[in-house]
């Protein structure tokens, strides 16, 4: 199974020029970043609702794609021309008036420099596992590392620190007209406080995973994307991250205190990893019968029904042994 092929677009000279220069590259990168931090401030656009909330939903939208613009970066015009892309937008960033360490940090690391070696990561020929094992060597490095260094900040341990910074949350919760019963609270706060640190990874890993397909599909489209050409639902983990997740999983029932609640955090990550792939072999073999209806269904109860991911994260760790999608034939055989 291989990507549809096409004749490329020309690029538009005005976007060529942009995009072919890193300053223009990196400033394009530090404007859709910041537009946020200052774009919805202004009093012609806070002095009208409609438009505030049209500004607000575009400027996020534009911040969320910025790391596919430092992709597409890295695959048009290679390491060097990313790295000093990287280098303008980071010092326009710094520019801002309320700029800050941690918010250049966020920007350098996050949403730029990740992206744009994961983007690297995709000219190979196994392209996508690649790409998607250096994002999860950053994210695994942050939990450890970040683990490490509250550990050392909050001895209490790690989830007490985190339901004390819930807490002011869940109190408010909990008065007026409309308060959540405290049982109810308890209960998701508890549930929070095991969960919330593997979600973000979790989410950090979809982040960057959907902005990377965005700069794929806008490499081919203008025809300089010269990477694994594989469609992104053929994606499968690599043999150690299923191994990491088995390590992980023993980690969270066999250990305690903060050694217990990594072990979770990143069974989180990794499981949910393994959850996408699931849904991938599902989704192929589905569309290779011609059930789109039943796709349609399956992502319905995905949203709906919490609890049925957990057949696709099992197929899912099986499958990187099994490879399922080696007997998925496409539909139009």
């Amino acid at each position: 199974m291989s990507a549809t092929e096409h004749t490329p677009a020309p690029m538009p000279a005005a976007l060529g020029l942009l995009l072919g220069h890193p300053v223009g590259c990196g400033g394009l990168m530090a404007l859709m970043f910041s537009l946020q931090l200052w774009l919805p401030q202004l009093s012609f656009v806070t002095a009208r609702p409609g438009l505030a909330l049209i500004v607000v939903l575009l400027c996020m939208t534009l911040n969320f794609i910025t790391p596919a613009l430092a992709a597409v970066a890295a695959l048009g015009g290679g390491v060097l021309f990313a790295v000093q892309s990287a280098a303008v937008a980071t010092l326009l960033v710094f520019l801002l008036p309320d700029s800050n360490p941690a918010l250049l940090a966020v920007f350098a690391i996050g949403y730029v420099l990740v992206p744009a070696v994961a983007a690297n990561g995709l000219l190979s020929a196994e392209g996508m596992r690649r790409s998607s094992d250096v994002l999860l060597v950053v994210l695994a490095a942050i939990a450890t590392i970040g683990m490490i260094i509250l550990t050392q900040q909050h001895p209490e341990g790690v989830q007490h620190w985190l339901l004390q910074l819930l807490a002011p949350l869940f109190e408010q919760l909990q008065r007026g007209p409309n308060a959540i019963p405290p049982e109810a609270a308890q209960g998701v706060k508890a549930l929070l406080g095991w969960t919330l640190p593997g979600m973000f990874l979790l989410s950090l890993w979809l982040m960057w995973g959907v902005n990377l397909a965005i700069a794929r599909t806008f490499g081919r489209h203008y025809g300089f994307y010269q990477g694994d050409p594989r469609s992104t639902l053929e994606y499968q983990p690599s043999l150690w991250s299923a191994w990491a997740f088995l390590i992980s999983l023993a980690m969270a029932n066999l250990f305690s205190g903060d050694m217990q609640y990594l072990g979770v955090t990143l069974a989180l990550l990794l499981g949910g990893v393994m959850a996408v792939n699931g849904i991938s072999v599902v989704h192929l073999w589905l569309r290779s019968r011609g059930l789109l209806p039943v796709i349609v269904m399956m992502y319905v109860m995905l949203m709906f029904w919490t609890m049925i991911i957990f057949p696709f994260m099992i197929l899912g760790l099986i499958d990187v042994w099994k490879n399922f999608r080696a007997s998925i034939q496409p539909a139009n055989e």
